[in-house]
């Protein structure tokens, strides 16, 4: 996957590395702003000007007009989104051209329009707000804010939902179904009000009486890494250690999050 990459520098001994970045951090200043996620490893975090979330870092960007070289040390839809926050005289760059999120690529943008067209028939213009989570690409959050949507963080997403139902009958999450799911408990709704919209089936492998009812369409969306947490887990834990606090992401399964002390975002 780093073959996008010059040889030099994959071939470059560590050290080497260390040395470059030095000098071309030295070299241009104020002009470099270096982002790091804090799912980044150690020795990148290093040499980041900045730790945080992907919109965290994306605003920090944004609010540093002297920095015009960014480098996002993070996946596609990050970069992405600093890139649309920015001004026109800073360049974003992303380090791996092929990072990107597993989850994020769950939701096409050709099956989003499939499934938004299809919603039509049940009055989706008029009825139903797509909210879409900060991990999704540009696309699809131009998508969303042009039939009046929100783009949420994982720690605003009951304001999200607050907001859409303010203004609409049913809301349309993607792409991650268990932080849409998470999210529509908290908000007080009952588990048959919320279904998941299939994009591998017909219609979303959902009948006419299921979306009628629905006050919360899901995408089938996850994340790989999070969904690695299951309820035994908390259980075991929970016996290794007593007073432990088990704290979760609300992107985990719904079994695990009822389970724990509190969620949250990273």
């Amino acid at each position: 996957m780093y073959f996008s990459l010059p040889k030099e520098y994959r071939e470059a001994k560590p050290d080497e590395l260390q040395e470059r970045i030095a000098v071309a951090k030295k070299k241009l200043g104020k002009k470099l702003c270096i982002l790091t996620h804090h799912y980044q490893r150690l020795e990148v975090v290093e040499y980041g000007d900045y730790v945080g979330d992907s919109y965290g870092l994306s605003k920090t960007a944004a609010e540093h007009k002297e920095a015009e070289i960014i480098v996002f040390c993070g996946v596609l839809f990050m970069a992405e989104a600093a890139d649309i926050l920015t001004g026109e005289h800073q360049t974003v760059f992303l380090p791996n051209p092929l990072a990107g999120c597993p989850m994020a690529d769950m939701a096409e943008m050709a099956d989003v329009m499939e499934a938004w067209e299809y919603l039509k028939r049940f009055g989706a213009e008029r009825k139903i707000m797509p909210i879409s989570y900060m991990n999704t690409t540009a696309g699809l959050k131009a998508f969303t804010g042009r039939y009046g949507g929100v783009i949420c963080t994982s720690s605003n997403a009951v304001n999200a939902f607050k907001y859409g139902f303010d203004r609409k009958e049913k809301l349309f999450f993607f792409p991650d179904e268990n932080l849409g799911y998470n999210t529509g408990l908290k908000f007080g709704m009952k588990p048959e009000e919320m279904v998941v919209w299939d994009f591998s089936h017909d219609n979303g492998g959902l009948t006419d009486q299921q979306i009628d009812r629905a006050k919360l369409i899901l995408w089938k969306g996850h994340c790989h890494v999070h969904t690695t947490f299951k309820p035994e887990h908390v259980r075991q834990v929970r016996q290794q250690y007593p007073n432990v606090k088990v704290v979760v992401h609300p992107e985990c399964i719904p079994e695990v999050v009822s389970l724990a002390d509190a969620d949250g975002s990273t």
